[in-house]
């Protein structure tokens, strides 16, 4: 069994590479470099959405019945097959095929990673120690982001290939760090499993009660538009004349910041 010690320093540099994306500065410029235009990028964003939504049940599902261990190495698998066919893409179709491979990245970590974590830590007694040490983990997951923002921001200068193929190696290097981690007992579940149930009982609760339903709309439609609006935070900056350089600096600033806000 990994000790506990080892485990810690093994989780905090997974979280550190897990966002360590540099083509994140200026994904959607990629996106326009290859021939999309603004309408296409939309869809496929939209389609990303839909995707993860569909899968969120399902994936959850399996990690409480199937091995988290290995969902966490195929996850940083799945990403990483992402930018390696968004290196050699310039259609819409093989754009949206790696948005397939992110999205299963993204459901084969959500809620796994925590449910795993805790029942290591429940392992060794120590989970009292869970919020701290994922706390910990997320701050080193945005400053992570930020680095690489930053140093994508300068890369994509030269090339956007560039910051895509170390984009990933980053995520590949999650899952053999992953590999490193040891098969545990399933215990805790990921809660996923009832997900609709708590969808529909939620449903059926703000629709009987107008102020809520109100309030509900109101902050769904402000929440997906400035969401919608920070997608395309680089084609924004580069119409305003921002070298690629100087947005990478910016969105590093703000990861930084929220980075310390989250430790």
């Amino acid at each position: 069994m990994v000790k506990l010690s080892i485990f810690t320093r093994l989780f905090y540099l997974s979280r550190f590479f897990f966002d360590f994306i540099l083509i994140y500065a200026v994904e959607k410029l990629f996106f326009v470099s290859r021939g999309l235009n603004l309408s296409q990028i939309g869809v496929l964003l939209f389609m990303w959405s839909v995707m993860t939504l569909i899968l969120e049940v399902p994936t959850g599902i399996l990690a409480d019945r199937w091995s988290r261990r290995k969902m966490l190495i195929l996850a940083g698998m799945f990403f990483s097959t992402c930018y390696i066919i968004w290196i050699f893409s310039h259609s819409f179709e093989i754009f949206l095929l790696g948005f397939f491979f992110r999205t299963l990245g993204s459901t084969f970590t959500s809620g796994t990673l925590q449910a795993y974590l805790y029942d290591f830590l429940k392992l060794h007694n120590q989970e009292g120690q869970f919020e701290k040490i994922w706390g910990k983990g997320n701050a080193l997951r945005t400053l992570g982001t930020g680095v690489a923002v930053f140093l994508g921001g300068i890369l994509s200068q030269v090339s956007y290939s560039l910051p895509l193929v170390i984009s990933a190696i980053s995520v590949f290097i999650v899952s053999v760090i992953t590999f490193l981690w040891p098969e545990i007992k399933i215990v805790t579940p990921t809660g996923e499993e009832n997900y609709w149930v708590f969808v529909k009982s939620a449903i059926k609760t703000v629709g009987k009660n107008r102020n809520l339903l109100r309030i509900v709309l109101y902050s769904v439609i402000i929440f997906a538009a400035f969401s919608d609006l920070e997608e395309f935070n680089d084609i924004y900056l580069n119409f305003l004349g921002f070298p690629n350089y100087l947005m990478g600096i910016i969105f590093a600033l703000a990861m930084v910041a929220q980075s310390l806000a989250s430790s």
